[in-house]
């Protein structure tokens, strides 16, 4: 069974996003101990860390969640029944093509999360936590994405872009971009291939980047003094509190002959809410750099068809595990009864292909209107059997079955 453990970062504080992206790696050790977890793609980025995984019992799943994270101390401000987000089954599959599509970004169809998603399979696939559900789910989600990004007429656009696209930048030449992450460098190539030549940065912790293409850094005592000169401020560091306030632009914006424009793309917002309503400020948040326009049906109709063309391969392929693994067990078991019978391999095939005929297509039958969860149990019921991420045959004991009981028992429907 396909599920999607996620965890939104705009619905948590700073202190509990920190806490949860630190800990993603105890989160992936925890998940790969279980039996009932056959394999998972763990998707962190700067808006959502989730869990993809193909499991067998979800109440385990949560348990093993919620009992890692309280193990790790987690804080006061984050609650797991409150915000963790569970999607399963075939809700699990659209929820991915919609995170993959950029349909549950801040700013719908930007790209990034579409290369973190790609970065993602590969690392579950070299990993060896890729399952044959989740290889077909996450492949077809960005195959599918490219056609839904298509019909957006915002076209193929990263946030920052999306956002310079709505100013007018043919005078600014000067910018102080705030913040030296991984998505400060995404905002200075942006800055620098829309023609802005000075780029001062500004890192409020103090740290920085020495990748980052910036022309020199500020200290913080330097601050006021760079927004009196620079045209443009991007800021994207994600501080637990606003870097820029009310009383540092106040100080500023009468020194200045133009008026100052600020782009916040932190998701807990790097300028304080009432710098928006001072008089030579303009500010553009996410919300804002969002009310992008574009024919968002027609993308979902290719997401639809993308979901209902892949559920029934995903359907089949954890159908097919059940089978030979039934399979496996059938023949092990006719061959122990038959070992004093002069009887060879391919007879034995030819019984067990005839004696689970029936069996296989009701299974198949019913798999193709939603019931594999009943085939699970009966499997599970009837002969022991549960699908392990290594395939390992589980040990029955059947005691004096002749072949005429065994036909009947695998006749039920």
């Amino acid at each position: 069974m396909m599920l999607c453990l996620s965890i939104e970062f705009r619905d948590i504080s700073h202190s509990s996003r920190a806490f949860i992206s630190k800990n993603v790696d105890v989160l992936e050790n925890a998940f790969s101990k279980l039996i009932e977890v056959h394999g998972f793609v763990p998707l962190s980025t700067c808006a959502r860390v989730e869990f993809y995984l193909d499991a067998t019992d979800y109440a385990i799943v949560h348990r093993t969640l919620k009992n890692t994270l309280e193990h790790l101390g987690s804080n006061n401000d984050f609650d797991i029944q409150k915000n963790l987000i569970v999607h399963h089954g075939a809700e699990a599959v659209e929820h991915l093509f919609r995170v993959t599509a950029g349909l549950e970004s801040q700013v719908i169809g930007e790209t990034e999360i579409l290369g973190q998603v790609r970065s993602a399979l590969a690392i579950a696939r070299t990993s060896g936590r890729l399952t044959r559900p989740l290889e077909l789910a996450f492949s077809r989600a960005i195959h599918v994405s490219r056609q839904a990004r298509a019909t957006f007429s915002m076209g193929q656009r990263s946030l920052i872009d999306s956002a310079l696209s709505k100013l007018d930048l043919s005078n600014v030449q000067h910018a102080i971009l705030i913040g030296t992450g991984n998505y400060a460098q995404v905002c200075s190539q942006s800055l620098r291939s829309n023609g802005i030549t000075q780029i001062a940065g500004f890192s409020p912790s103090g740290r920085q980047n020495a990748e980052l293409d910036v022309d020199y850094y500020l200290k913080f005592e330097d601050l006021v003094s760079e927004l009196q000169k620079a045209d443009l401020v991007v800021t994207c560091s994600g501080n637990d509190s606003p870097v820029i306030t009310a009383s540092q632009i106040s100080k500023v914006v009468g020194m200045r002959q133009s008026e100052i424009t600020i782009v916040d793309l932190a998701l807990s917002a790097d300028v304080s809410r009432d710098v928006d309503a001072l008089e030579g400020v303009k500010v553009l948040r996410l919300a804002n750099i969002n009310s992008l326009e574009g024919d968002f049906s027609q993308a979902q109709q290719i997401i639809a068809k993308g979901i209902s063309e892949v559920m029934p391969r995903i359907t089949n392929t954890e159908l097919d595990d059940l089978i030979v693994t039934l399979r496996m067990h059938i023949t092990k078991i006719v061959e122990q009864q038959l070992q004093s019978s002069m009887v060879d391999s391919a007879l034995t095939h030819k019984l067990v292909q005839a004696l689970l005929h029936g069996p296989t297509m009701r299974a198949r039958s019913a798999a193709a209107v939603g019931r594999l969860d009943e085939i699970r149990t009966a499997f599970s019921s009837l002969f022991g059997i549960e699908i392990s991420s290594d395939a390992e045959i589980i040990e029955m004991t059947f005691t004096n079955l002749d072949l005429r009981s065994f036909e009947e028992l695998l006749s039920v429907s």
